[in-house]
C-alpha cells in the first residue's frame, strides 16, 4: 500500500473543515492544536512507533515539546520528507492564487503554519538562526519550498530592517 503525504491529507481537510482549524500560530487552545496533533500522530504513525512510547502527552503535541531529540529529528526529518515530496501544483493549491508572502498584511496560512513550526522547533538546537535556516535549505530538496522559505526569510529581514530604534535624541 502506497503511503499518502499526509500533510497534503492535513491541508485537505484543513481545507473541508476550516472551522475546526486556526493558523494562528501563537495560540495554544484553539484549531492550530488540530494540525499539531496531525503532524505528530500521522508521523509517528508512519514511523511505526506507538504513541505510549513517544512519551507525549495527548494535549501538547506540538513539536516543539518532544523532549526526546531522537524522536524529534525523526519526525522532522520525515516533515522536510513530506514536504519535499510535494510537487509544484500541490504546493501552489496550499498557496493558494494569492500567496501570503506577496500581500502587505500577515496573512496566516497553511504552509507558513508548518514550516513556522519546523523553525520553532529546531530553534533550540541553534545558536544562531542562519545555522538554523542552512539546515533548513540544505534538507529540504523541493525548490518550491525552498523558495517559499526565501520569500519569508526575506519579509522577516525587511520587516526587522524597517523597525526604527528609539532614540532620546531631541
Amino acid at each position: 500500500m502506497k503511503k499518502t503525504n499526509f500533510i497534503l491529507d492535513t491541508f485537505f481537510d484543513y481545507k473541508k473543515n476550516k472551522q475546526q482549524y486556526c493558523l494562528w500560530r501563537w495560540c495554544s487552545t484553539c484549531g492550530n492544536m488540530r494540525i499539531r496533533n496531525e503532524l505528530f500522530i500521522r508521523s509517528i504513525t508512519e514511523l511505526e512507533i506507538k504513541f505510549e512510547e513517544t512519551g507525549m502527552k495527548k494535549n501538547s503535541l506540538s513539536l516543539f515539546n518532544i523532549r526526546d531529540i531522537n524522536l524529534q529529528t525523526q519526525i522532522i526529518e520525515l516533515i522536510l520528507k513530506k514536504l519535499n515530496e510535494l510537487n509544484n501544483e500541490e504546493i501552489e493549491l496550499m498557496l493558494s492564487s494569492r500567496p501570503f508572502y506577496n500581500l502587505d498584511i500577515n496573512k496566516d496560512d497553511f504552509l507558513k503554519f508548518i514550516i513556522m513550526e519546523l523553525y520553532e522547533s529546531l530553534y533550540q538546537r541553534f545558536s544562531r538562526r542562519e545555522e538554523l535556516l542552512k539546515y533548513l535549505y540544505k534538507n529540504l530538496t523541493n525548490e518550491k519550498i525552498k523558495y517559499v522559505m526565501t520569500k519569508m526569510n526575506t519579509k522577516f529581514i525587511n520587516d526587522q530592517n524597517s523597525q526604527q530604534p528609539i532614540t532620546n535624541n531631541v
